[in-house]
């Protein structure tokens, strides 16, 4: 029984990523919460039925992103080093071993995150929540039956997955959950990757650095939205140097899978309508959505956006009064740092008797792949 009232716990989160785990962690630890952790069995590609401990970042975004792009980058440290006096034969590269060693790093992530919550005293429970009212979570049990918690408080911390182009032959296309789980690179070694966010633009580097012929379409005349101009320029110029084929201000219109198993891809630009063949993968990074269908947000009062992402105050609260809500599922800055300083906020706010605000005008400037130089002014004033 959770102190002071008659419900089962104090806090039922729901979500066990950066965000839904660190609050997990300080409500139980540091202010003595009663505190239930729901979650989907761990998985490779999220799903309504597969998540795991770690969430995004450790699963299925920053963390095995990183890891690949890691180890594309040996290819031109490689191309380099006969200049400086090596001599040696031109490296082969395995992508099934790589991607074995990436699949461990991040099997061992997904225990420690399993690991934190337990040494709070958080108690995970392996399922799919929903809300049947503002202080009752319904969990679809991974091992079959229904288990009901209630709560004082709730937390909706369920995060985001990326979505595709609303195009024909879409269904042929992947996301970045299922590039970081490619059992093999594809066959041609041609890949067309549309969008020019940082997601996209990292996997495009990374399937260059391993000798795939990459070809990059976007919407507008440069990638990275939203970045410094001049960057932009440059990171354009760079990626066209490294023998990537980009194409602005264009989008795909039409992805068809032929007898042979390669795919083409029709595409619209400024000069018209085109098509390209022998394409062995075609990747979306064109954004992400919110996990909120389906999940009872009506039942509990829960107000949301019309994308889909939950309506918040400055401390996290929705638009009931004991549920809470922060992350990729709400419409702020969608960064792990970010979630994770929204998560210390709410214990704070919640349990702690602080109210803590998340300051996000304070959150450091993104940056993305390459690293910046370590002197010299990098944003205009």
């Amino acid at each position: 029984m959770a102190k002071g009232h008659d419900y089962d716990f104090d806090l039922v989160t729901l979500g066990a990523g950066s965000g839904g785990t660190r609050a997990s962690r300080f409500s139980a630890q540091k202010y003595g919460a009663k505190v239930a952790c729901v979650e989907l069995p761990f998985g490779f590609i999220s799903s309504d039925q597969v998540g795991g401990a770690g969430g995004t970042c450790v699963i299925r975004g920053c963390v095995p992103k990183k890891l690949l792009v890691y180890g594309s980058a040996f290819a031109e440290e490689f191309s380099d080093a006969g200049g400086f006096g090596w001599k040696a034969s031109k490296p082969d590269f395995d992508w099934t071993h790589l991607m074995s060693k990436k699949t461990k790093e991040i099997e061992r992530l997904n225990g420690v995150y399993n690991k934190l919550l337990a040494n709070a005293g958080v108690e995970l429970i392996e399922g799919r929540g929903s809300l049947r009212d503002a202080h009752t979570v319904e969990v679809a049990l991974s091992s079959g039956g229904i288990r009901t918690l209630t709560a004082d408080k709730i937390l909706l911390a369920i995060g985001g997955k990326p979505v595709k182009a609303p195009i024909e032959g879409s269904e042929h296309a992947i996301t970045s959950d299922e590039v970081l789980a490619l059992p093999d690179l594809p066959t041609p070694r041609r890949i067309v990757a549309v969008g020019a966010g940082y997601i996209a633009i990292e996997f495009a580097s990374m399937f260059n650095g391993f000798g795939v012929d990459m070809h990059l379409m976007y919407r507008k005349d440069l990638p990275l939205a939203g970045f410094d101009g001049e960057c932009r320029q440059r990171v354009a110029e760079n990626l066209q140097q490294r023998g990537l084929h980009l194409y602005p201000k264009t989008s795909p219109t039409k992805i068809v899978k032929q007898s042979n198993g390669s795919f083409s891809v029709t595409y619209k630009g400024d000069t018209g309508e085109s098509t390209l063949d022998d394409v062995g993968l075609v990747v979306f990074g064109t954004g992400r959505s919110p996990n909120t269908k389906d999940i009872g947000l009506e039942a509990a009062g829960v107000r949301t956006e019309k994308d889909g992402t939950i309506i918040v105050d400055e401390y996290s609260k929705t638009s009931a009064a004991n549920i809470y809500a922060l992350g990729d599922v709400t419409n702020r800055l969608n960064l792990t740092p970010v979630a994770i300083m929204e998560g210390m906020a709410f214990a704070a706010t919640a349990f702690g008797g602080v109210p803590t605000k998340p300051i996000h005008e304070r959150v450091e400037p993104t940056s993305a792949p390459p690293p910046p130089p370590p002197l010299g002014a990098s944003i205009r004033a």
